[in-house]
């Protein structure tokens, strides 16, 4: 079953009106040349011929380089709506200073008025552990992965896990203590596992996030998905994401409606 769906035109004019009048709180995704970054930001107005959306020029997070976003980038767009979450591709139009209230002018940059805008449930963005008995190794470059020949992967030495847990926004990869590949929180790397082996592998752009100690020999590190809604190919590895999600999430369901049904028939 398809989980991104597109929105209709009428409703996304309308969604993208409504979030535009509430100035509602967006994520931008923007790829840099040593990796991807993710910023704050959020919609500030619609332009007076409706044909722009207004964005607010994000502030860095701490550690983070001030964001350059020059005319012509195109950059990710997510934001919520009730149980939903909504995404789009946008390309950088003009920076501009926008007019607040009562004299506060803030930094901003217009877009043109997106074609497409994609939704998809937000509980595919819940964690789904792998299920017990199934092991899926993933294999990760520094760097990212996405946007690298196949080849070229081949002959880049990588690190390599297990898969702990998934969602549509991320992920967990238990690691040897060992073999910890000591990544700093906001680094950009490449991942690779095959959750179905009846399909083929998934390869995605992620951020290193944080890590925990599982024991004294394994750690786990946490991994936040970037990119995908900027390109046909990221969409499609979301596709897919939420598939397998929506698959590990049935196996849970249907294990612990078992166990229930067995505990109820030893009474």
């Amino acid at each position: 079953m398809t989980q991104l769906l597109n929105v209709e035109d009428a409703k996304r004019d309308e969604v993208l009106m409504e979030c535009a009048d509430r100035r509602c709180p967006v994520v931008l995704s923007h790829r840099l040349d040593s990796g991807w970054a993710t910023y704050k930001s959020r919609i500030l107005a619609v332009d007076s011929a409706g044909k722009y959306l207004i964005l607010e020029q994000p502030m860095p997070e701490t550690g983070q380089a001030p964001p350059e976003l020059a005319i012509g980038e195109k950059i990710g767009v997510s934001f919520r709506r009730g149980h939903k979450k909504c995404m789009c591709c946008v390309e950088v139009a003009k920076i501009i200073q926008f007019d607040l209230e009562d004299g506060v002018v803030v930094p901003a940059f217009e877009v043109p008025w997106p074609e497409k805008l994609q939704e998809m449930q937000r509980r595919m963005y819940f964690r789904a552990a792998v299920p017990a008995g199934r092991r899926i190794e993933v294999c990760l470059w520094e760097g990212g992965a996405m946007d690298r020949a196949a080849d070229d992967l081949k002959a880049t030495p990588h690190h390599s896990g297990m898969l702990q847990d998934i969602s549509a926004g991320g992920c967990r990869v238990l690691v040897d203590a060992v073999r910890d590949p000591c990544l700093q929180e906001g680094d950009t790397v490449g991942l690779q596992f095959q959750p179905d082996p009846r399909s083929e592998p998934l390869l995605l752009d992620a951020m290193f996030r944080h890590s925990e100690p599982m024991s004294s020999s394994r750690i786990s590190l946490g991994f936040q998905f970037v990119g995908l809604e900027t390109t046909l190919e990221g969409r499609r590895m979301l596709q897919a994401l939420s598939r397998v999600v929506s698959a590990f999430l049935r196996i849970d369901i249907r294990r612990n409606n078992m166990h229930l049904n067995q505990h109820h028939n030893r009474r």
